[in-house]
């Protein structure tokens, strides 16, 4: 593969995984609902793992068969994790709404490294129906919280108090920024550095 080939890789697949993630928070935010929606989200982890692969084969062929693809990997999830949290954290502060709503139930599901509670509401205008958290409201059941939640997608509801209720994502969206020129120097690097 000629050079010119290789530096248009180096910064075309980073891009095409970058989209990949865009249109996954798409899909899980804002997409169509039931199958379609599924189908989309294994459409695009489908497109994410195989640039993945040609990427880690591009790294490989730059001979950096350590350095490079360690590095690229913690971008690339850096990228998807500060993405995913940072549209949602927008489109909460876009168009979220409160309201005050009571709590009905609590369900408590323990993970190995962090209890989840699932908090059952009845809210003034009727949404929305649950809050997830992984940390317990005193005295829950019967209590009255204000939630700031999205009347127009799925981005996640969160209390209204919380410091993501106020977040606009901004920093998360620089951060998968970052990790995505990361991902483009690092693979500026091994293709220009002479083995």
């Amino acid at each position: 593969m000629g050079l010119g080939v290789r530096l248009l890789a180096v910064v075309g697949w980073p891009l095409l995984f970058a989209g990949a993630v865009v249109g996954l928070a798409w899909t899980v935010y804002e997409g169509p609902g039931g199958l379609w929606k599924w189908l989309l989200v294994l459409v695009f982890v489908g497109v994410g793992i195989a640039v993945g692969s040609r990427w880690w084969l591009l790294m490989v062929d730059a001979g950096t068969e350590t350095v490079g693809p360690a590095v690229s990997a913690v971008a690339a999830l850096a990228l998807v994790i500060c993405a995913m949290a940072g549209i949602d954290r927008w489109l909460l502060h876009e168009r979220g709404r409160e309201t005050t709503c009571s709590i009905r139930s609590v369900n408590v599901r323990h993970g190995e490294a962090a209890d989840y509670y699932t908090y059952r509401l009845a809210c003034d205008g009727g949404r929305p129906s649950s809050l997830v958290r992984n940390r317990e409201i005193a005295h829950a059941v019967g209590r009255r919280v204000r939630v700031r939640y999205d009347p127009e997608g799925s981005a996640i509801t969160t209390l209204a108090t919380s410091r993501w209720a106020s977040d606009d994502g901004r920093g998360l969206l620089l951060g998968a920024g970052a990790a995505l020129a990361l991902l483009v120097v690092t693979g500026l690097g091994a293709v220009l550095t002479p083995r």
